[in-house]
């Protein structure tokens, strides 16, 4: 399969920087000078999005592509059993409005996919691609889904700056298209089927048009227009991770400088007030940002033949292999060559025909013990219990 979308189309006040540019107006200015890096990560979610793209547009069944390649910008990428059954999530929830709306309506929706718009007449180069969007006629009812193939960093659907965009933008290329004004319910969806979340892999969050009118006006206009001053601030946070000027940012070197000086004396984090620790714990995630693009860098550096100070390449740590013919000899000497079949793990279980089913149904978290996460964290706030409150029911003992 051959595909070529707008993704490879950026503007760095389109809809995907939003998020950033909005909490960060400074890095729009400093991102012009970048290049935008294309990780592994990326071009893997990008393939996803051609191959989910190409299944709505023909009807396909994504379970039949595993073994298969999506070609993508002149690299191929496999299409492996995960990245089918994601799609395929993805898919069913697309089909299930679809059917639910012919069962009660008599006809489908209009389906938009990798629906390329531009908002121009509000500002230069405001634009960008919605992955689906659904226009239910008789209901008033336009659908914005977006499809996330990452499985590290859940996204939150409520007010979420990129979906609004998109929305602002559908109801634009709608109105031209159709002349309809008809719209007044909005619906924004997230379908992130490789990561888990409270609210479940797909999530919902309504909306009005003026509602999503007021956000263009008052927030992503304002903040467009700042991003574009020159000497907007800079802010430092989750949105980093995804900056082409992380490395290069003066907030995020302030950050590294000032641990890398707490580092040098000696602090002893025992001593510090609560509120220091906590400011110091929160920068801690932007510090790790930086880092992670300085390695990054160097090993880019590296593989090109440069000399980094301080730096080399080393072989990767590898875990031992069988030699040609070492299940034969095994054999032949008596040895024990396999093991018991076990019964698949929750997440094997989810990456075969019907897994994903069964696993909702019967897999479970049990408790693991605590650990710190920010403030801003999706998982509710658990209190920690003092030895006095656990031990305050014990009957004393006698003796």
């Amino acid at each position: 399969m051959n595909t070529s979308g707008s993704h490879n189309i950026h503007s760095h006040i389109g809809a995907s920087a939003s998020e950033r540019f909005l909490e960060c107006p400074g890095s729009v200015q400093l991102a012009a000078h970048c290049e935008n890096e294309s990780k592994d990560y990326t071009r893997l979610g990008t393939a996803a999005h051609d191959v989910a793209a190409w299944c709505l547009e023909t009807g396909s069944d994504p379970m039949f592509f595993p073994g298969g390649k999506v070609l993508h910008a002149g690299e191929e990428f496999p299409v492996d059993e995960d990245m089918a059954a994601a799609v395929g999530e993805y898919m069913d929830y697309v089909l299930s409005r679809m059917e639910l709306y012919h069962d009660l309506e008599g006809e489908f929706p209009t389906l938009f996919v990798e629906q390329g718009f531009d908002l121009d007449h509000v500002w230069a180069g405001m634009y960008g691609t919605s992955d689906c969007v659904l226009w239910f006629p008789k209901w008033g009812l336009l659908e914005v889904i977006d499809y996330k193939h990452g499985e590290g960093i859940p996204v939150q659907v409520v007010q979420n700056p990129q979906l609004q965009y998109y929305a602002c933008g559908a109801i634009h290329r709608l109105g031209a298209a159709t002349a309809s004004s008809e719209v007044e319910q909005v619906k924004l969806t997230i379908c992130q089927p490789r990561c888990a979340h409270p609210s479940g892999y797909t999530r919902s969050w309504d909306t009005t048009v003026e509602d999503l009118m007021e956000f263009l006006t008052n927030v992503l206009v304002p903040g467009i227009k700042e991003a574009l001053t020159p000497g907007a601030p800079l802010k430092d946070g989750p949105h980093c991770r995804f900056c082409p000027a992380r490395l290069v940012c003066p907030m995020l070197t302030e950050r590294f400088e000032t641990f890398k000086h707490a580092a040098d004396m000696d602090a002893d984090p025992t001593v510090v007030s609560d509120l220091q620790l906590g400011e110091m714990y929160e920068a801690t995630e932007t510090v790790r940002i930086f880092m992670k693009a300085v390695e990054g860098e160097t090993y880019k550096r590296l593989t090109r033949g440069l000399d980094i100070p301080g730096a080399k390449l080393v072989n990767q740590k590898a875990q031992r292999a069988w030699k040609e013919g070492a299940v034969g000899a095994a054999k032949a000497a008596g040895l024990e060559c396999y093991q018991a079949p076990a019964f698949n793990s929750p997440a094997q279980m989810e990456k075969v025909p019907g897994g994903r089913e069964f696993a909702r149904k019967w897999a479970y978290k049990p408790e693991a013990g605590l650990t710190v996460a920010r403030a801003h964290d999706i998982r509710d706030k658990v209190s920690a219990r003092r030895a006095v409150e656990v031990f305050a029911n014990v009957p004393a003992s006698d003796t």
